[in-house]
């Protein structure tokens, strides 16, 4: 990660890729003491990259995680945040962007993860939560937006956000 950073090489990452990239940059990453985040999650937005897509009310996302960054790395920009997970997202100016969340995850799937894993990974009450939660409105395709963006301008074809 510190080598790709080193080197201008653009990433993106979700869930333990979010957590890899904070850690490798100097960041902090526990076990969240509040259990599992499941299903769709609302993030407040903050600090978004502005330049590279438009800015959304909120981030609404689906979740799979225990783990979360805890300890936001220096020179990190949080861009989405709940109570429950105070680091949901993370831009390195120039580098890259992370969620906790799973933009790739569509409802369907992530019920039956849900489901598969209940009374395994998951408690019947902490699978009965996400599974309510699963159906909830997402706008992942923003993710899918800011990431178009930022890639455009890692070629040189978009908008330079290394120093927003």
């Amino acid at each position: 990660m510190r080598a790709c950073h080193s080197q201008g090489v653009r990433m993106f990452g979700i869930c333990f890729g979010h957590q890899i990239i904070a850690q490798a940059m100097g960041g902090t990453v526990r076990k969240s003491e509040r259990g599992w985040g499941l299903g769709v999650n609302d993030y407040a937005v903050e600090h978004w990259p502005g330049a590279l897509a438009t800015r959304p009310d909120s981030l609404r996302i689906q979740a799979y995680h225990q783990d979360q960054v805890v300890e936001v790395p220096p020179g990190a920009r949080r861009i989405a945040h709940s109570d429950f997970c105070p680091n949901a997202g993370l831009w390195y100016p120039g580098f890259a962007i992370s969620v906790q969340g799973h933009p790739e995850f569509p409802a369907d799937y992530a019920a039956a993860l849900i489901a598969a894993r209940r009374g395994t990974a998951l408690s019947a009450e902490d699978a009965d939560r996400g599974l309510l939660a699963v159906r909830r409105d997402s706008n992942a395709g923003v993710l899918a937006s800011l990431l178009a963006e930022v890639l455009r301008d890692a070629r040189g074809e978009g908008p330079a956000a290394s120093d927003r």
